[in-house]
């Protein structure tokens, strides 16, 4: 129904939730190509390694509170991610697809 509708503006609250690993990719490939058609996506996605690599601007926030709204390149530069989740966050650069995901651990 979404797509029938043609908006300018799609909103998607945890579009990937509940989906296996393929069917997520399916879906942000999907939102990949809904953005290059000039339609803006505007979703909240709890999977920081799918916001950081399908995302234009990320809004990282912590306790209702807005810490950070900018790329996804500033978001992951500022160290926020890691205070605020108390994790490592390491960029992993994909040689083939020229292409980078992130990588969480605990500390």
């Amino acid at each position: 129904m979404l797509l029938a509708q043609d908006t300018d503006y799609i909103f998607l609250d945890e579009p990937t939730t509940y989906l296996d690993i393929t069917h997520q990719l399916e879906i942000l490939d999907i939102i990949k190509e809904l953005k290059k058609l000039g339609k803006a996506v505007i979703m909240v996605i709890h999977d920081l390694n799918s916001a950081l690599t399908y995302s234009d601007k990320v809004c990282l926030m912590d306790r209702g509170e807005i810490i950070i709204y900018d790329s996804p390149q500033a978001v992951y530069e500022s160290g926020q991610i890691e205070r605020i989740f108390n994790i490592d966050c390491d960029r992993v650069y994909i040689d083939r697809r020229k292409e980078s995901q992130y990588v969480f651990s605990i500390r």
